[in-house]
């Protein structure tokens, strides 16, 4: 089978994860100080939810999908 985008979906790929990491990750751990959340990121690239937040004072969790 020959690969997408000649060989270069992979590197696309990580591109995008490298671009979204140093541009909104900051973002939401900027939110999650100013409310008291605490972040957890998936396990896996393809699974649900994105990040969870999780409120600590009262345990309320709440996810995000980007």
């Amino acid at each position: 089978m020959k690969p997408l985008l000649g060989g270069k979906g992979a590197d696309l790929a990580e591109m995008s994860q490298k671009s979204w990491n140093s541009c909104y990750f900051p973002m939401f751990v900027e939110f999650a100080e100013k409310h008291r959340l605490e972040i957890e990121l998936c396990q896996h690239q393809n699974f649900y939810p994105d990040l969870t937040f999780t409120h600590k004072d009262s345990g309320n969790r709440f996810a995000v999908d980007i």
